[in-house]
């Protein structure tokens, strides 16, 4: 009965002990988790400014460029809101659709080496003037190689050029080959381009845009891509596009 007694007594001290080893344990797990959820804020607000400043960066760029082709004002910013709907249509991930906003935003960077005259010609190119004009996709490419977090945009850039046929430029891909955020801005790029004013004519009107697109879908453009273009009418929400042709539609 001694025994029995005793064994019973050191069971209840056992289940206590059991018990403050649990409460201490949760203790530590919960003060745990509140040094990881304090880090993890660290973590996304140091990511957050870390975005920021890269968007000025990108911004300032696009400046640049629109500082050099008074024709193409506003033109980057209008890309960067199509394409990023068209990201968002197609499922991309965030960081996808960040790269491919930064994209956007850039695809024209290397018309910095591009002479002035060229871009600001009152009138169609000639053959050495269009020939200058299609080494920009491959110098931007340049520019951005080697820029930590860029590497990829610069591939996107030195592609958007490419038609969906092989015809393209700089390297003739085709299809597939072609990475697809430069298919999204090759979609963007040929609808604010006939939109736009130029020296030489007039942003063509809706219907007309519309229907070139049509035309060169699977040729020039990616099908899909142009036909979720068309399919969701993000033109209308091209609020960017206040002076364009469209803008009454």
């Amino acid at each position: 009965a001694l025994d029995h007694r005793d064994l019973m007594a050191r069971n209840k001290e056992l289940e206590r002990e059991n018990m403050e080893y649990h409460l201490s344990l949760e203790k530590k797990v919960l003060e745990r988790t509140r040094e990881l959820d304090s880090k993890t804020a660290e973590v996304k607000k140091a990511y957050s400014i870390l975005k920021s400043m890269n968007l000025q960066f990108v911004n300032v760029l696009a400046e640049t460029i629109e500082a050099k082709d008074r024709h193409t004002r506003g033109h980057c910013n209008r890309m960067r809101f199509i394409c990023v709907e068209i990201g968002r249509l197609l499922g991309l991930s965030e960081n996808d659709i960040e790269v491919l906003e930064y994209a956007s935003i850039l695809h024209d960077l290397g018309k910095i080496g591009v002479n002035d005259f060229i871009l600001n010609k009152n009138g169609p190119l000639d053959k050495d003037e269009l020939n200058r004009i299609k080494e920009h996709p491959e110098i931007g490419e340049k520019i951005l190689q080697g820029i930590p977090m860029m590497d990829t945009v610069a591939k996107i850039i030195g592609a958007h050029h490419e038609n969906f046929d092989g015809t393209g430029y700089p390297k003739g891909l085709k299809g597939g080959d072609i990475p697809l955020a430069s298919r999204v801005i090759a979609v963007a790029d040929i609808y604010d381009a006939m939109t736009s004013d130029r020296p030489y004519r007039k942003g063509l009107p809706l219907n007309v845009v519309l229907d070139e697109m049509n035309r060169v879908s699977g040729t020039q453009l990616d099908p899909a891509i142009a036909g979720l273009f068309i399919g969701h009418r993000l033109y209308r929400f091209n609020g960017a596009c206040e002076e364009g042709p469209s803008a009454k539609l």
